[in-house]
């Protein structure tokens, strides 16, 4: 599901994954490049990498994603985060930027979805 207001990176929108029964809740930004303005040249590399967004996650409403990062499957990231590393799988995750805050257990996840 895709929410409204989400915002897919435009140039590189191949380099986005996106898993079976995935959430997007809404005002979501998914980052894939950076490209830094000229009078940075020399300080901060422009770069691609791939976001990728395993199985069953939910991705809450104000969530960016940045270049780079993977949501591990069964994962939730809390509102407002700014992901900027690997979400392992299993986790809660939350803040700018995003840390795990609790680790569920496979017997937390209770929903049985087709394949």
């Amino acid at each position: 599901m895709i929410g409204m207001d989400v915002l897919l990176d435009n140039v590189f929108p191949n380099f986005i994954r996106i898993g079976n029964n995935v959430s997007l809740a809404g005002r979501n930004t998914i980052l894939c490049h950076s490209n830094p303005y000229q009078h940075f040249d020399g300080a901060v590399e422009s770069f691609v990498a791939p976001v990728v967004i395993e199985d069953n996650v939910w991705i809450t409403i104000g969530v960016m994603l940045l270049p780079g990062v993977t949501i591990g499957k069964n994962s939730v990231i809390m509102a407002g985060s700014v992901v900027t590393r690997d979400i392992p799988p299993f986790s809660i995750a939350g803040g700018i930027p995003a840390k795990v805050i609790k680790t569920l257990g496979a017997n937390n996840i209770t929903a049985q979805y087709p394949n």
